[in-house]
């Protein structure tokens, strides 16, 4: 949890944007610790010790929670473009 708490990315992207290095984008940082589910503000790590014996049970859940959950939730929420010229994909563990 340190890089949401002292990460500071929305002081970053603000300055990014300011700077012109960075056109304003819309930011979402999802769970990506698949072996574990949290709601929205809550923490995984609350819901106690994931279980990592079978790694195989979780080769593609992060790409189904992207292809059905997140980026349809985005597009309904947000005024976005939905092309591949208008989409990212980046974290420190992927």
């Amino acid at each position: 949890m340190a890089w949401l708490d002292m990460g500071r990315l929305s002081q970053i992207m603000d300055n990014m944007i300011a700077q012109g290095k960075a056109k304003p984008m819309i930011v979402i940082m999802p769970n990506g610790i698949v072996d574990l589910d949290a709601a929205p503000g809550q923490s995984p790590y609350m819901q106690g010790k994931a279980s990592r014996s079978n790694v195989s049970s979780w080769m593609g859940r992060t790409e189904k929670a992207f292809s059905e959950e997140i980026i349809p939730f985005v597009e309904k929420t947000f005024r976005v473009e939905s092309d591949k010229q208008h989409r990212a994909i980046a974290g420190l563990s992927m």
